[in-house]
């Protein structure tokens, strides 16, 4: 990990027949990824991951955190603006648009350059965008050229160290994500934190002290939230499914009174139904 900086990302490029795409996660969601892999390296297992892999995209865990540009972006999202209008587009679903440098202790500069440049493009076309990281939010984005519609969001499972170590050991601290998007927030934008995969108690000791961390995120104007999966540890946690309800039911308790939006499934998890 400690050469991810030390090569060059023009020699580690990937080119794509396209960008703009209907994502199959919802009704008229639009998505693009401009990076393949992250070098964030998340063991949950990474979804991303193991679709890359089974799609042959990447080989190994080893080469999938070394991220590489999609250097043809740009020209392809020019291309496709004039034959597509999205109301929205989600970046990134496969990828993180603002990838944390471990070894720098800072964005990796290739990476947000292309990401801001992608985002001022979308929006000069009134197109906003919805951003999902583990990394943070440069304050470049404050400037007036991006629209306050954009909507910026964190994950945010857990505030162990510990944890982070094992399961997130290359993603942005914590506490450097939270005062980002604070920032964000302070600047008009909506803000968002996705707590998934969040863990069981097995996995993460801190886990059934949700208040601890919802204490930290009580500026946002919404959170998601979702159960871990794909990882069989979670099931040998004794009634696992009824620790995610009561879980929700906090997060939901804690939204209300901070009047805070709680996702659709948040709501399902805790057995709220509109």
């Amino acid at each position: 990990m400690e050469e991810l900086s030390l090569f060059r990302f023009e020699d580690n490029c990937v080119y794509r027949k396209s960008l703009l795409y209907r994502s199959g996660i919802g009704k008229n969601i639009w998505a693009l990824n401009h990076v393949q892999g992250c070098a964030h390296g998340c063991r949950f297992p990474c979804y991303a991951f193991m679709m890359a892999k089974s799609f042959g995209r990447v080989k190994s865990y080893e080469e999938w955190i070394r991220p590489r540009i999609v250097c043809n972006a740009l020209e392809l999202l020019r291309k496709e603006l004039r034959k597509y209008r999205p109301e929205r587009v989600t970046m990134c679903l496969s990828t993180d648009p603002f990838m944390y440098d471990m070894r720098r202790r800072d964005l990796f500069p290739e990476i947000k350059q292309l990401t801001l440049e992608i985002i001022a493009l979308l929006n000069a076309h009134r197109i906003p965008v919805t951003a999902l990281t583990k990394g943070f939010y440069p304050d470049e984005l404050t400037d007036e050229k991006f629209l306050r519609e954009n909507k910026l969001g964190i994950t945010l499972v857990s505030l162990n160290p510990e944890f982070k170590k094992k399961y997130e050991p290359f993603s942005a601290p914590y506490e450097l994500r939270i005062e980002s998007l604070r920032k964000m927030h302070d600047a008009g934008f909506r803000t968002w934190v996705n707590m998934e995969p969040y863990p069981t108690p097995n996995l993460d000791p801190e886990a059934q002290k949700v208040e601890r961390l919802l204490g930290k995120i009580n500026f946002v104007d919404e959170i998601s939230f979702g159960r871990w999966n794909y990882n069989p540890e979670v099931k040998k946690f004794k009634d696992h499914r009824k620790y995610y309800a009561e879980i929700a039911k906090k997060i939901v308790k804690f939204c209300e009174s901070h009047r805070i939006r709680c996702s659709d499934r948040l709501r399902k998890y805790a057995g709220i139904h509109r």
